[in-house]
Formats: structure tokens, C-alpha cells, sequence
């Protein structure tokens, strides 16, 4: 599923949740959300009981840009910890000490034992 799919479910749920669903299923979604994005509590502008439909969607396509940065961010440190492994590897091949292997990589000890 692409973005713009992916924004047209956003923009159909934004709709049921506004003109279909009653309070306490708006409240019960609501809790659900927070606790799915790890929030904190949502203000009360932006609560599902007193939102309309266009509110409703802008609120999912905040969230989904927030998860877009979320996995961007954590892509990159993943990326930089599989460098960091590649690298002592490499060391391990060439003969450098554990020790060494740590101070140029800021792996731990653990970490290059296991890749021995």
C-alpha cells in the first residue's frame, strides 16, 4: 500500500469515526490510538468526541508523518550499528585486539564476542 492509498483509508476512517461512531466508541478508539503510538494524553482540541472529519483525518496524517520520521530515524541507527559491525569484523580478519576493536567501533565487549 502507497501514501495516497494509505491517506484515502486515513480519509474513509476519519469519516465513519466522525458522522458514525458514538462517544464512548470515539473515546474507546481514542484510548486505543494513544496507547498504538505510545502518546502521551492527547489535548483535548484534538480529542475524537469533539472533532469533525477533516480534523479526524489531519490528526492520522500527523501520525502518519510522525511514524515516517520514527522509521527514517531508526533506519539510520540501524544502519550506523551495522556499520559499526561490518567494521569489526573486518578488524577480527585483519587481527586487531577486542580492545581496539571497541575503542574504533564503541561496540561492546559482548557485542564483538559474539562476533568471534
Amino acid at each position: 500500500m502507497d501514501i495516497k492509498e494509505l491517506e484515502n483509508k486515513f480519509r474513509d476512517l476519519a469519516k465513519i469515526i466522525s458522522e458514525e461512531v458514538s462517544t464512548d466508541l470515539k473515546e474507546a478508539f481514542q484510548n486505543w490510538f494513544q496507547r498504538f503510538l505510545e502518546v502521551e494524553e492527547i489535548q483535548n482540541s484534538e480529542k475524537l468526541t469533539l472533532t469533525n472529519e477533516k480534523e479526524v483525518y489531519t490528526m492520522f496524517a500527523t501520525t502518519v508523518k510522525k511514524w515516517g520520521r520514527q522509521l527514517e530515524k531508526k533506519g539510520k541507527k540501524e544502519g550506523k550499528i551495522e556499520g559499526k559491525i561490518e567494521t569489526a569484523k573486518n578488524m577480527l580478519k585483519d587481527g586487531f585486539s577486542t580492545i581496539q576493536i571497541q575503542k574504533y567501533t564503541g561496540l561492546s565487549m559482548e557485542e564483538i564476542e559474539k562476533l568471534k
